[in-house]
């Protein structure tokens, strides 16, 4: 769906976890939820009515042809009525959420969302914690998860705007469905996005961000079992648009990446260098079958010429679709700042503005430019407000 949509989302995510298998009774739900919340509906009306298609399921035509004008009320219907999958690897807990009296709402990666322009988006599943074992996330209960929703509103997300993008250079000897590029947001419109809906927040650049996701939560699982040599491998789904085989509530997905912690690595070693190996790692992981597995999983032959899907390959895996992501992986400071990709040079381009860091810590970089994944690593004691304020380039000269 559209960024606007992005509340309507939770509630659909939420309602979805318990729904019966009757749709109907589903939209029923999901229309009394709008019914209570008017903004929420007329952000996803405005924001399908500017969407000029509608994207599918592969193997799943459209039910009406593409040069009629579509009603924006019989494209939401249609995604609301669009079955959510399940995710096969288990959930981890990006950001956590501290609710009234001491409750915590847990963010876990669910799936992305994609729009028809292109854009990604992170879909979050509300999760609570469990006391007995403090790194299991289960999923809340549609009203339970909505009622402490609602509540954890006034309260400031941990990414509290979103990074200004750069547009993509408009490549007409593309096919117009792979011309899509990445919306520009001035500083306004940013902050009205990031006011708007406060527990979840549109997200560009979707492979740098199950970096930073899974490298937070790494690090937070080994900070608390420092006696378990073996650390903890999590498991990162990295998804890229398929253009004409995607339903707007689906990923595609490429390859699975682990990324590997030890935790007495964590001790014995400086965290330059466990950035280096972790991005050495990842470095290794796309060049064993990364291209394979995009040749594989993307099955363009039904939907385009097999030029244009080859062009599509290529810049996507020379950078064309480029992003950077800033994240907060913990309370370490410090005092030097570190900048490097997998090869030891330094990183001359970024594409958009960091993401509030909250507390301020250590924060990583990463960002796809030419062939290559730069991975950077940054720190600073100053407060966070000031630091969503600053690009990459103030912040190496700290």
């Amino acid at each position: 769906m559209r960024r606007h949509g992005l509340p309507g989302n939770i509630a659909q995510l939420q309602l979805h976890l318990s729904a019966p298998p009757d749709p109907h009774q589903f939209e029923e739900r999901f229309q009394a939820w709008a019914s209570e919340e008017p903004a929420c509906r007329v952000a996803l009306l405005n924001g399908l009515t500017r969407t000029r298609r509608i994207m599918y399921s592969s193997g799943k035509r459209p039910e009406f042809r593409r040069h009629k004008n579509i009603s924006a009320h019989d494209v939401l219907n249609r995604r609301l009525n669009t079955p959510i999958p399940r995710p096969a690897h288990p959930p981890f807990a990006i950001d956590l959420i501290e609710g009234p009296e001491g409750t915590t709402l847990g963010l876990t990666w669910d799936h992305l969302l994609m729009d028809a322009r292109g854009g990604e988006f992170l879909l979050v599943r509300l999760a609570g914690q469990d006391k007995e074992n403090a790194t299991t996330w289960k999923p809340l209960s549609p009203i339970n998860g909505l009622q402490r929703l609602k509540a954890t509103r006034s309260l400031h997300p941990v990414f509290k705007r979103i990074g200004q993008g750069v547009a993509a250079p408009k490549m007409t000897h593309i096919h117009p469905r792979l011309n899509v590029g990445h919306i520009v947001l001035d500083e306004e419109e940013s902050k009205e996005i990031a006011d708007r809906g406060k527990h979840i927040h549109p997200i560009i650049g979707e492979t740098a961000l199950l970096i930073a996701g899974a490298l937070r939560r790494t690090h937070a699982l080994c900070l608390e079992v420092k006696n378990n040599p073996s650390g903890y491998m999590i498991p990162v789904t990295v998804t890229r648009r398929s253009p004409g085989n995607l339903s707007p509530l689906l990923g595609n997905p490429i390859s699975i990446v682990y990324i590997l912690a030890h935790a007495a690595q964590m001790e014995d070693t400086t965290p330059d260098t466990l950035a280096r190996q972790v991005a050495e790692q990842f470095m290794s992981a796309l060049r064993n079958g990364h291209v394979e597995a995009i040749e594989k999983q993307l099955d363009l032959s039904g939907y385009l010429p097999r030029a244009a899907g080859s062009r599509f390959l290529r810049h996507l895996t020379q950078g064309r679709m480029a992003s950077c992501f800033f994240a907060h992986t913990g309370r370490t400071m410090f005092d030097t700042l570190a900048d490097f990709d997998f090869h030891g040079s330094r990183v001359e381009q970024v594409f958009h503005q960091p993401m509030i860091c909250h507390p301020p810590g250590l924060g990583f970089f990463a960002c796809r430019h030419g062939a290559k994944l730069h991975l950077s690593i940054c720190s600073t004691e100053q407060d966070p407000m000031q630091l969503g304020q600053r690009t990459m380039h103030d912040l190496l000269t700290l």
